[in-house]
């Protein structure tokens, strides 16, 4: 159930177009650094300034300048807060960056879309290789990148991306909740060794190293909670023949 909007009364920053969320309304919702909550703020005639939705990145104070244009500083706002939500986009591109921070590679926006959109072209033509189909991507609005049929079966895939050599990656809780949940029909597939080139002055994803594991196992010895970093050499579903037939349990 989603909880009802909470109001509030807050005074903008004097030094800055930024107001602190007050701790009783993040207590009520449940609200959390890292949430994604929707916000209406008016002035005192009650004018709608911003409707939207922001990420509470500090935890507690909301900023940024789509919803700074709408702030005066030491102005007087009225605030209805409601639908905490962690957003999964944000948290896979955290797991991106510190993921090949990790492999020694230095991450940016740009090289974390590239290297996505390269290795979620590999997994598919990998899986297509081992008899799978029916591709739906579902990144924007699921915990997992795509689904794909075997043999009438539904597959969960969840695909990841680096620069560096695979041997481990980091998952996002969502992801590694999902994949326990549903062990027997989720995949994981690792495209690693991807190079970033120039070509004619614009970057390009190339190459890649592609693995794929069904049924994708996480077990505890497997993982490092920091989000999760999963231990690529400590499983054993890895298929490497296109004609591999999948026991089901």
């Amino acid at each position: 159930m989603t909880p009802d909007p909470v109001p509030f009364d807050v005074q903008v920053y004097k030094t800055s177009r930024a107001f602190n969320v007050p701790k009783r309304v993040r207590t009520e919702l449940g609200i959390r650094g890292g949430d994604s909550i929707h916000l209406t703020i008016r002035n005192l005639a009650g004018e709608v300034l911003f409707s939207d939705r922001k990420t509470l990145k500090s935890g507690s104070e909301i900023y940024g300048t789509d919803v700074a244009s709408a702030l005066v500083p030491g102005s007087k706002i009225f605030v209805e807060a409601s639908e905490p939500r962690f957003l999964e986009t944000d948290a896979e591109a955290d797991a991106f960056a510190a993921q090949e921070r990790v492999a020694g590679f230095q991450p940016s926006p740009e090289i974390h879309r590239l290297v996505e959109l390269h290795a979620m072209r590999c997994a598919q033509d990998k899986l297509s290789e081992m008899g799978f189909g029916v591709f739906h991507d579902t990144s924007a609005h699921e915990c997992y990148d795509l689904t794909c049929e075997r043999k009438g079966e539904l597959y969960y895939v969840e695909v990841k991306g680096t620069q560096g050599a695979g041997t481990s990656v980091i998952l996002t809780a969502n992801e590694a909740e999902h994949a326990m949940k549903y062990p027997q029909r989720s995949i994981a597939v690792i495209v690693s060794q991807i190079e970033i080139v120039d070509e004619n002055g614009k970057a390009q994803a190339k190459g890649g190293r592609s693995r794929v594991f069904l049924p994708w196992t996480l077990e505890l010895a497997s993982l490092k909670p920091l989000q999760y970093e999963w231990n690529v050499s400590k499983s054993h579903q890895e298929l490497t023949e296109p004609d591999v037939q999948i026991e089901q349990n």
